[in-house]
């Protein structure tokens, strides 16, 4: 009878540290690294979510997102805010579709923050920082005419800039008159560095023919 009793208790505790085991105790959850990149080009960004250890149910991850990147402008968010790591599995990707806008702009970072979890509680790396970075190129500039007349004391030229696409903050281009066209003949009239706004495409210089009493054939002068 004692044996039996003694076999019942043994019994009854290896029960509990099998449920305990299998359950949902000690779990937690976080991000794999707290740093990616990825360049902003219609792709779909991956960042990993992570269990300690495979559950029997679902877990369902809460995260929020900020940072100077915009969702619907920048990114699309698969998940809206969710994330669902299936019974078993010990990860689950957040997707990120990063929006190619055909803009020049800067950098942006985009903050995850893991928030709340099903299962468990949430780990250490319950951030990451993600980089949309702008892989196009600078927008090129150039002369809107490949040339133009300007008479000695008679006015200004204006000469229109263009760029070859728009940008979202604000471009300058120098504009110089060589050395080559002698002193006093042309001046800019205002200064010298031209900004483009955001957005803008199109811009001007002006230039005058400063007016001498010399009796002179025309001049020619290039702008760059």
């Amino acid at each position: 009878m004692i044996a039996c009793r003694s076999l019942a208790r043994a019994a009854a505790r290896l029960m509990a540290l099998t449920l305990s085991v299998g359950g949902a105790v000690a779990q937690s959850v976080e991000f794999s690294d707290g740093v990616s990149a990825a360049p902003e080009d219609g792709s779909v960004a991956e960042v990993r979510v992570v269990l300690s250890g495979p559950q029997a149910q679902d877990v369902s991850v809460q995260y929020s997102l900020r940072g100077r990147a915009v969702l619907g402008t920048d990114f699309d968010d698969a998940g809206s805010g969710l994330l669902v790591i299936p019974a078993g599995a010990v990860e689950a990707p957040i997707l990120l579709t990063l929006i190619e806008d055909g803009l020049f702009e800067r950098d942006e970072t985009l903050e995850l923050s893991l928030t709340s979890t099903s299962v468990g509680t949430i780990g250490a790396t319950q951030r990451h920082v993600l980089t949309l970075v702008e892989d196009g190129p600078a927008p090129a500039v150039s002369f809107g005419l490949p040339a133009g007349t300007v008479q000695e004391g008679g006015g200004a030229l204006e000469m229109p800039l263009t760029l070859s696409g728009p940008a979202v903050m604000p471009l300058q281009v120098t504009v110089e008159l060589p050395d080559t066209l002698g002193v006093g003949e042309f001046e800019l009239v205002g200064p010298s560095v031209v900004t483009f706004p955001p957005g803008r495409t199109t811009a001007a210089v002006q230039v005058i023919a400063i007016d001498d009493p010399l009796d002179e054939a025309a001049e020619v002068g290039a702008l760059r």
